[in-house]
């Protein structure tokens, strides 16, 4: 019960009596009873789990620190007791304004306030946290009391950079990069794919892969699939593919198998690097070469030939070449390996 009592005064000011006035306050002690319990039973619950938090008094200047804070600032509850002061000082150089700006907002505005941001250990180190608060009001308006909770979302931040570092190399890559299911059907389509297939992300994503299979390779995509299947990697398999247009693109594979949190494979992520040039060059070699084996092999003993190599002739029979200049001259090494591996073949070695 509460009780009011206040004196009672006749005209002249003299106290002659006074009044009493009760009030049932049962129900309001049984509510703050409740809330002392409801209040223990959340702090147990930060012991116990990740959260951290804070309860400010804005006018007489006391703060208090519960749950995982001071670990969550690198520190033991022994190393501080726990204040504002401290807590600013551990917050990033670059976050302060901006998470200055954001309290002052949140409590003219009278909302919730909620940052990520970065405080810096003792060891140095940087921490990422996520803060979410609020302020309660004095009955003429002014802020008296700041009460929030904060979680470590350090690794949740790092997995987040990983993963946008990621995505800006699949982004910037020359090589066609893509993702399928199972079933064959195109997940992902990076820029580089569209410039190497000639078909947009929007056009691709949704196809079968086997838009870029040619029609004369049907079984490959299902053995790449039944090799993925098993759990196996695939590198560096060289095979056609076709694109938009018809064109014949020799390319070099890699690909993984794309798994979920159990293991199990659900899809495949590839890697296709054109290597047309790289294939018409060694063609170009190959084709050199046996046309200097044939030259070699039509020459009759004792019967001489004569090759134009930049700039000079080499002058060869069977089981001799030798080069035709009178000038004495400085060999590059591309006409040095040549000249060698005429040399080599005219001897048959």
């Amino acid at each position: 019960m509460s009780l009011t009592i206040s004196p009672i005064k006749d005209s002249t000011g003299k106290v002659v009596g006074y009044s009493k006035i009760a009030r049932d306050i049962s129900e309001r002690k049984r509510a703050e009873q409740e809330l002392g319990k409801a209040n223990e039973r959340l702090r147990l619950a930060l012991e116990a789990g990740s959260a951290g938090g804070w309860d400010y008094d804005l006018k007489t200047g006391k703060d208090v620190w519960f749950g995982k804070a001071h670990a969550q600032l690198g520190m033991t509850p022994d190393e501080t007791t726990g204040s504002r002061v401290e807590f600013w000082k551990r917050i990033h150089e670059h976050d302060r304004e901006r998470v200055e700006h954001a309290l002052e907002v949140a409590k003219q505005k009278r909302e919730d306030f909620g940052e990520d941001l970065r405080v810096v250990w003792q060891d140095g180190t940087i921490h990422w946290l996520r803060s979410r608060g609020q302020f309660q009001y004095a009955a003429s308006g002014e802020a008296e009391r700041s009460l929030g909770i904060s979680f470590d979302i350090t690794e949740r931040k790092r997995a987040e950079e990983a993963l946008l570092r990621h995505a800006a190399i699949v982004e910037s890559s020359e090589d066609a990069i893509l993702s399928v299911t199972l079933e064959g059907i195109i997940v992902t389509w990076n820029p580089g794919a569209q410039r190497m297939f000639g078909y947009t992300e929007n056009e691709a994503i949704g196809k079968v892969v086997t838009i870029i299979v040619p029609p004369e390779l049907p079984d490959e995509e299902n053995k790449i699939l039944e090799t993925l299947r098993a759990g196996r990697r695939i590198e560096q398999f060289e095979t056609v593919r076709v694109s938009k247009t018809g064109k014949r693109i020799d390319v070099s594979l890699s690909i993984s198998p794309i798994k979920d949190s159990t293991g199990k494979t659900v899809g495949y992520a590839g890697i296709e690097r054109d290597i047309t040039k790289r294939m018409r060059a060694e063609e170009a070699v190959l084709s050199s070469e046996q046309r200097y084996r044939l030259l070699f092999e039509r020459n009759v003993a004792g019967l001489a030939s004569r090759v134009w190599m930049d700039g000079f002739w080499i002058a060869t029979t069977v089981g001799h070449a030798s080069l035709a200049t009178s000038r004495e001259t400085k060999w590059s090494d591309a006409m040095r390996r040549s000249f060698i591996s005429i040399q080599m073949i005219a001897n048959g070695w």
